[in-house]
């Protein structure tokens, strides 16, 4: 192999790694412009938040566990089973 077609293979490599590079900064840029157009308004209808009466703001549960603590092994002001965990968007 000649030095000619090591350069040349380099050089398309670099071709190839700058078109992604390009690539992902014009998606980042999307991103970013579609980002900044977001309101408050907007984020909360596509979250599908709903108003958080005792504490104020907004939220939406996405996740429980399917596993929970029988309420025998948990503090008295505990009244139910409660979930190993649980994940929600909140806005305030």
């Amino acid at each position: 192999m000649s030095l000619e077609c090591i350069g040349s293979a380099d050089a398309q490599r670099q071709a190839a790694g700058l078109h992604i590079s390009l690539r992902k900064n014009a998606q980042r840029e999307n991103l970013m412009n579609h980002m900044m157009s977001l309101t408050p308004e907007k984020i909360i209808k596509i979250l599908e938040l709903e108003p958080l009466p005792v504490e104020g703001g907004l939220f939406r549960q996405t996740y429980v566990s399917a596993e929970s603590i029988s309420r025998e092994h948990l503090p008295d002001r505990y009244v139910s089973n409660k979930s190993f965990g649980t994940a929600i968007y909140y806005l305030l």
